[in-house]
């Protein structure tokens, strides 16, 4: 009977580790936001994270993710992640609607330019 090895054991040449957990989640992680697979192994549906400050003005000031929302399918996670974009731009106030449409639709072109790196058999 084959002995277990211990977490600290380095394996010998030739030997298989035995993965316990096959589970993969898939993160997507930038600056302002974080996108992970809701299920793992399952590409169609993420949890959205925004990058939000706590205690702001404070000693005990920092940044971390705060939930968006659960489930949410790919398409929308862009959706979502053009408008904060958008209206996290440096102009944060506009003046009308038609510039804050032109900004938006500026955030939704930087992000399908991303799409554009991949190669035809993807789109």
């Amino acid at each position: 009977m084959a002995k277990k090895k211990k977490e600290d054991e380095e394996l010998e040449e030739g030997e298989i580790e035995e993965v316990k957990d096959k589970k993969q989640y898939f993160v997507i992680e930038e600056a302002d936001f974080k996108m992970e697979s809701s299920a793992a192994n399952d590409l169609r549906f993420f949890d959205l994270y925004f990058m939000h400050t706590v205690n702001k003005g404070k000693a005990t000031e920092r940044e971390e993710f705060k939930l968006e929302g659960y489930g949410i399918q790919l398409k929308n996670c862009l959706k979502r992640i053009a408008y904060k974009r958008s209206q996290l731009s440096d102009k944060r106030l506009y003046t009308s609607f038609k510039e804050f449409v032109i900004d938006y639709q500026k955030q939704v072109k930087e992000i399908k330019a991303l799409f554009d790196l991949l190669p035809q058999d993807f789109n």
